[in-house]
């Protein structure tokens, strides 16, 4: 029809009323479908979203460093195992399925910084290719590993979220390890200057996932961090906090 009026157009060189009309009608009625189209593909469409947190930095009675959720809990309830639970929305309209959420960073910078500060403050020993050894005692034996693992290490899989429905998934270990050791070692590399001030932007989260018209999505979400690190507060339990922004 469009072309139909066009071809008139331009062989009669000019525009009637009722071609005018016509023309007008048809690209109102083109408009409309692609509206309706586009908000229907809007109806399908998740959207993850992660809960911004913040957290304390503490001491273990026996001087191992740890990081806690923001409500208080006293030192010894810090926990034995990386498990540090990040709140997952799915915000859009549409449910998401096949879910894989995969933390991303730089496994050798990371590593090259926990070598740096542990052959300067003498508390970590490089064990093994990512692999340390947190010396809390009076002897290398004392002390515990932790390991910086590979990006694909960290993938979680999650096979169906609906509009609104949440879920909690656990903190990369690469991330965990990060925050409980790195300003803990700053802090005692500066010789305990009153304050340090750490941004952290070496983290993001990439998600994948298909939408119930089976396209595939991909979000990309960067994490900026600010740790603050008090030496005034070290003969205490809590020596800092932080918070963590999960951003797209």
């Amino acid at each position: 029809m469009i072309l139909l009026c066009l071809s008139n157009i331009v062989v009669d060189y000019r525009v009637t009323p009722a071609q005018l009309i016509t023309l007008v009608g048809v690209l109102i009625a083109v408009f409309t479908l692609f509206e309706i189209r586009k908000q229907r593909l809007k109806s399908y469409e998740p959207k993850l979203f992660f809960t911004n947190m913040s957290f304390w930095l503490q001491r273990n009675s026996n001087g191992t460093p740890c990081i806690l959720k923001s409500e208080y809990r006293k030192s010894n309830d810090c926990p034995s195992m990386p498990f540090f639970p990040i709140d997952v929305h799915n915000i859009g309209l549409g449910a998401a399925n096949t879910i894989s959420i995969k933390w991303v960073y730089n496994r050798s910078k990371i590593i090259e910084k926990f070598e740096e500060l542990g052959n300067q403050t003498k508390l970590l020993l490089k064990k093994d290719e990512g692999y340390f050894h947190y010396i809390f005692g009076d002897t290398p034996d004392q002390g515990y590993g932790f390991t910086i693992p590979p990006t694909e290490d960290s993938k979680k899989e999650i096979s169906f979220l609906t509009a609104n429905q949440s879920i909690k998934t656990k903190m990369s270990e690469a991330l965990y390890h990060y925050l409980t050791f790195i300003p803990y070692l700053e802090l005692i590399n500066q010789n305990n200057p009153r304050r340090i001030v750490l941004n952290i932007d070496e983290f993001k989260v990439r998600c994948t996932y298909f939408d119930v018209g089976g396209k595939k999505r991909n979000q990309i979400i960067n994490l900026s961090i600010q740790v603050y690190a008090f030496s005034k507060e070290f003969s205490g339990e809590n020596y800092g906090t932080g918070t963590i922004t999960f951003k797209k």
